[in-house]
């Protein structure tokens, strides 16, 4: 198994701050960066941006255009965790409205499988080109 985890992900902009893109991140993998690249718009004014890892919030504030890059040093491996993300344009002008459609940014979570330990992840929804059945 390749020992480097990532997880992509694009989280879109909605009218509503409770509106939540999460990742879940299984146990026995250990995060080291998250990576955020915000879409190029003209309305950045007017958007609000969260990040937070379980209980703890790592951004909440205006749009960042430049970007985010958050270096982790993670030593909660044992239990999954969950990362969640929004952006939102809460009492935004009417006129902008139809332009949060283009508003998003992407995220990369990397990290890496620690040895020894069981990883259930469920994210992972497809098989690679070597599977085989002949097992069966």
């Amino acid at each position: 198994m390749d020992k480097h985890y990532e997880r992509n992900i694009i989280v879109t902009a909605t009218e509503d701050f409770l509106v939540m893109t999460t990742a879940k991140i299984p146990a026995g993998v250990t995060l080291k960066q998250i990576l955020i690249a915000p879409s190029v718009n003209n309305y950045s004014d007017y958007l609000q941006m969260f990040v937070s890892m379980d209980t703890e919030v790592i951004y909440s504030g205006q749009f960042i255009p430049d970007g985010i890059n958050v270096s982790i040093e993670d030593g909660g491996y044992d239990d999954e965790r969950l990362l969640m993300f929004s952006l939102s344009c809460n009492l935004c002008p009417i006129d902008i409205r139809p332009a949060l459609e283009e508003s998003y940014f992407k995220v990369k979570i990397l990290g890496e499988y620690v040895d020894g330990f069981a990883v259930g992840d469920d994210s992972i929804s497809y098989f690679d080109s070597d599977f085989s059945l002949s097992w069966a």
